[in-house]
């Protein structure tokens, strides 16, 4: 029968075979807390609300995405000839939402967009 290799089991002085201690486990190390970025007043339009800013945003991911979104509304609105305020203005007067989706239907049925083929 093969050996056991003597850097794993050691041989007492009376003939008892050991086996050695595991080698100890380094310790841990200490326990850091993660880093919780402070909130933030969004200064975005609407209601006042905060948010955490990773770097130095001052508007809050929805309130950018809003903002992007009216931005190229309105460049698609200028390159299809519509004008958004007077059409808005129409819908408040006629007792509509002007920012329904119905009302954002009928601009594009009415601007040709009906999506027939």
């Amino acid at each position: 029968m093969p050996e056991a290799p003597e850097s794993e089991l050691r041989v007492a002085a009376r003939g008892v075979v050991e086996e050695e201690p595991p080698p100890a486990a380094p310790p841990a190390p200490p326990a850091v807390p993660p880093y919780v970025p402070p909130l933030v007043t969004c200064q975005g339009s609407g209601n006042e609300h905060v948010f955490r800013a990773y770097s130095d945003e001052t508007e809050c991911p929805d309130c950018l995405q809003a903002a992007a979104y009216a931005r190229w509304a309105e460049r698609r609105a200028a390159d299809l000839g519509i004008d958004l305020a007077e059409d808005a203005a129409k819908a408040v007067e006629a007792g509509r939402d002007p920012n329904g989706w119905r009302s954002r239907l009928a601009a594009a049925a009415a601007a040709g967009g009906g999506g027939e083929q």
